[in-house]
This record gives structure tokens, sequence and C-alpha cells, in this order.
């Protein structure tokens, strides 16, 4: 097994904050920097560091075989969540409709507990869209 949610929740807060959720519940941002505490679950993140923000994925672009430019989403994740929680590259074009990009995670490398991965859209830059990895699962 892993560490859960609940488990992670146990190991960073207080008995006083477990009993109110606006500062440990999944949705909560007790340190106000942006990034509720499930993401900062699945992701690693220190939970009461403000500008934990810096291992938030990141988006570059690449060369396709096709000789256009793709959008790749890269992260990390602790290697004790993976079978935890579920990572989904998603894209939009109106905020509105999420659609999971149709390619799967590429892991680039694994150190120190944490594993580098990487999703690459197969469609080719074309107008503007909007992207963004779903955190689901926990338990």
């Amino acid at each position: 097994g892993g560490l859960t949610f609940e488990g992670w929740r146990q190991l960073v807060f207080s008995p006083a904050q477990l009993d109110d959720v606006s500062v440990s519940g999944a949705a909560a941002d007790p340190n106000s920097d942006g990034v509720d505490n499930f993401a900062t679950y699945a992701l690693g993140l220190g939970a009461d560091e403000p500008g934990s923000r810096d291992g938030l994925p990141g988006v570059s672009t690449e060369l396709g075989d096709d000789s256009k430019p793709h959008i790749v989403i890269t992260f990390k994740r602790p290697v004790d969540r993976i079978g935890i929680v579920t990572y989904t590259a998603r894209c939009s074009t109106d905020l509105k409709t999420w659609t999971e990009i149709a390619a799967p995670e590429e892991i680039l490398s694994e150190a120190d507990g944490m594993q580098t991965v990487r999703f690459v859209d197969p469609e080719p830059m074309n107008g503007r869209k909007f992207y963004q990895i779903r955190f689901t699962g926990g338990s």
C-alpha cells in the first residue's frame, strides 16, 4: 500500500485542524498558495509551505513526428501515491468542457521517491487550448 489522502491528512494536520474541513479538507487551501490540499497531496508538495507551487505541472512544446509543435505537460508525483491517485491530462477550448488527452503517460525518471511523468498532446497546436492534470482517487 501507499499513502492515502486520509493518511496524509493525519500526518500533516493537528487534531483540531483535522476537525476543520476548511483547513484540512480536500478542497481547502490553508496556506493560501492557490493549490488545494488534494493537489498538494497528489503532487507531494509541502503542505504548509507558502510557495509550494514550485512543484506544479509544467507546460512546454516540442516538435512531433509530424514536424508540428505539440504541448507537453510534465510533472512529478510521489511513488507511494501511484495506484491510489489517478493522474489524467485533459484539455479544453472553453474551460467548461474538458477532454482527456488520448496519449499514454511517459515515465521519464524516478528518484528520491518521486517519479517524473509527461503527457504529450497527440494533436498539434492549433488555436487556443487550456490544459490541466486532474487528480482523482486518494483512498
